[in-house]
């Protein structure tokens, strides 16, 4: 699906309630998010959990929700304008425990680690100046590295784990379709210093 196509989305009927959502997010590599998934498998079973372990292949971590603006080509030209003024080399990233944000009902158990995240924040700060020098609304909340293995109500006291890393080299521009599942990626943007 094209960024464009993404924009004239109306796949669903309008009494239909989809929850949707638009971002722009790095992927572990195919290596990392089997890890991270085998983690969330093992805490689910050790810690009798029973929410459900994000799949693999939906394993991100965001580093900036997008508001959506469907049929808003200034939207997507913004977006990618902002992404080309980004100049960040590729980095290692490595998260080496797990644990339980707080909230209500299904808590968020997340891969983070005090450390490791410290390229994820520097990309995030030079992705939102781009993105609020271009205009792109977004919503403003604090940025914490992390990685999402599945939301529980139980909850956990942090876990250490053997480190898991990987090298990011791209930003991508994610349509998450929640209900099915689905992440679409509308566009990249391969990291450049």
């Amino acid at each position: 699906m094209t960024f464009q196509r993404f924009l004239d989305f109306e796949a669903h009927e309008p009494e239909q309630a989809v929850h949707v959502g638009l971002m722009l997010a790095v992927k572990p590599d195919a290596w990392a998010a089997e890890q991270l998934h085998a983690q969330a498998d093992r805490l689910k079973l050790q810690r009798r959990l029973t929410g459900r372990p994000t799949d693999a292949d939906r394993l991100h971590a965001t580093l900036v929700p997008l508001h959506i603006e469907q049929n808003s080509p200034a939207q997507a030209a913004a977006i990618a304008k902002a992404m080309r003024a980004v100049k960040i080399a590729p980095f290692r990233v490595m998260f080496d425990q797990i644990r339980s944000w707080t909230g209500e009902g299904r808590r968020p158990l997340v891969a983070t680690s005090d450390e490791g995240g410290v390229g994820l924040s520097r990309l995030q700060a030079a992705m939102t100046s781009a993105l609020d020098t271009e205009g792109v609304k977004r919503p403003r909340q604090r940025f914490t590295p992390h990685v999402t293995l599945m939301r529980d109500p139980q909850p956990m006291e942090p876990v250490f784990i053997d480190p898991i890393a990987w090298t990011v080299n791209e930003v991508q521009l994610i349509f998450s379709i929640m209900e099915e599942r689905r992440h679409i990626v509308l566009q990249r943007w391969a990291l450049k210093g």
